[in-house]
């Protein structure tokens, strides 16, 4: 773990999207995407001896600097720019071996540990904005099922969770398209995980479906997205 958070390379490197953030401006904060990500594989090159913990620590956080940035704020959109690039970078290290976690891919393009921190640290709204803007299966930014969570946290329950209906809501905002491809294949989840909240039970869903996504869809056709989001 950081012992100093805000002496490291991520954290004075993202910071500025916190400190330029104004809600009153679309174009409020603002980093260089590229020399974020050029600064943060030079350090991870001279940390490769303990890349492990120099990884885990920047996703970390990382992640501390999504929760400070207001869902909307366009320094989201940023920080998402450079999780995409850091996913088109590989590192070097001093033997000309590509730098890599055990276990857990390549640095940067897999992203490794990164789910293991957003599992650890998993918030609703905000971390789900930046870790759902790419909602692709099998990539290292699916975390699908969070949504199929606050889908059912939110809806198929008789006491309706307000945070659980507001991370609903990114959800469908920023991968509406991607779920209903889940849904459209029928993908059952393992054990009880995906299994249907208790004012469905009776359906026997063990995970995203046609029936399913139909049932969220006359839901949400009940709510209004901006009433939730107040």
């Amino acid at each position: 773990m950081s012992t100093d958070p805000a002496a490291s390379p991520a954290h004075q490197l993202l910071k500025p999207l916190v400190n330029g953030q104004d809600t009153t401006k679309c174009d409020a904060g603002g980093v260089d995407v590229s020399k974020v990500v050029s600064e943060l594989s030079d350090a991870a090159r001279a940390a490769e001896n303990n890349v492990d913990d120099f990884v885990y620590n920047t996703w970390t956080d990382l992640f501390e600097i999504a929760g400070q940035i207001e869902y909307g704020n366009v320094a989201q959109d940023q920080l998402v720019k450079v999780m995409k690039e850091l996913r088109g970078t590989s590192v070097t290290g001093s033997g000309g071996k590509t730098l890599a976690v055990q276990d857990a891919g390549e640095v940067w393009k897999d992203l490794p540990t990164f789910g293991w921190v957003a599992r650890e640290i998993w918030n609703f709204a905000r971390l789900t904005a930046l870790a759902y803007s790419e909602c692709a299966t099998k990539s290292p930014l699916d975390y699908s099922l969070y949504a199929l969570w606050s889908f059912r946290d939110a809806f198929e329950q008789s006491s309706q969770s307000l945070a659980a209906a507001k991370n609903s809501a990114i959800w469908i905002n920023y991968a509406p398209s991607a779920l209903q491809g889940l849904a459209s294949k029928s993908q059952d989840l393992p054990d009880n995980i995906g299994n249907a909240g208790p004012e469905y039970s009776s359906k026997g869903w063990k995970g995203f479906n046609q029936e399913r996504w139909e049932v969220l869809g006359k839901i949400l056709g009940m709510h209004t997205f901006n009433r939730i989001y107040r």
